[in-house]
């Protein structure tokens, strides 16, 4: 599913999809519906009015507004959330939930945008911090 599809890159995903074989599924304004049609989506819904029906073995997030909490239900077993569009809480929410399914999330940030990699000095930060706590909660068990 491609959230975004009439997008630059989101028209490019959809072509590249349907040229590897992928059954498409798209969001899209209600304006740009043919359009999306026509680049090989084969099922197109108003990004106003929700997701496509089905599960998804892959969603491309081109908009930013899906965000893992909407998007876990969407995905098929061991599916991908690939989010290019996201905001920071985003990024860090679905970088910290369980996969549940094998269902991952491919997030990121361009490197121009947040110089020195913040995004990944604080999610290692995150990390350090939940392994002192099992370490005192072991610990505490002792």
């Amino acid at each position: 599913m491609v959230s975004g599809a009439t997008g630059a890159v989101g028209s490019a995903a959809v072509q590249i999809g349907c040229h590897l074989g992928a059954t498409v599924s798209a969001k899209a304004s209600l304006a740009n519906r043919a359009l999306a049609r026509s680049l090989g989506a084969g099922t197109v819904c108003d990004y106003c009015d929700g997701t496509p029906p089905g599960r998804f073995d892959v969603i491309l997030e081109f908009m930013g507004t899906l965000g893992w909490a909407r998007a876990r239900s969407l995905l098929a077993p061991g599916g991908r959330l690939v989010m290019v569009t996201a905001d920071l809480s985003h990024m860090l929410g679905a970088a910290q939930h369980p996969r549940r399914r094998g269902c991952r999330v491919l997030t990121g940030t361009n490197k121009d945008d947040l110089p020195g990699q913040p995004l990944q000095v604080l999610l290692r930060k995150l990390g350090e911090l939940r392994q002192g706590d099992r370490a005192r909660k072991a610990a505490l068990k002792d």
